[in-house]
């Protein structure tokens, strides 16, 4: 059966009800992007991506367990072009074989 983790599902969300917005034009060396909360309305994140590849965010559950949170997967969903690209992208970091 597929499944998909819960940050994964959640960042999906983020995307789809356009809580991502990129602040830095690609050609930069790092990119960086502001993703809304899902519970406070008044609150951003900052998703850097970094040329090296490395992404962070400013999230206490990306601090705390030093892997991909649901912010991080919003800006990767909002940066995917197509649902199969969504779909295929999501699982192999969930680790899951498709």
């Amino acid at each position: 059966m597929e499944t998909i983790n819960h940050r994964a599902e959640k960042g999906l969300i983020l995307a789809g009800q356009s809580h991502v917005h990129k602040i830095t034009p690609r050609t930069t060396a790092a990119q960086l992007y502001k993703v809304l909360s899902e519970k406070n309305k008044d609150t951003w994140y900052n998703v850097i991506e970094k040329s090296s590849g490395e992404v962070t965010c400013d999230c206490e559950d990306f601090k705390q367990r030093n892997s991909i949170c649901k912010h991080q997967w919003a800006v990767i969903f909002s940066e995917t072009q197509t649902s199969d690209d969504l779909k295929a992208y999501a699982f192999v970091r969930a680790g899951v074989q498709v």
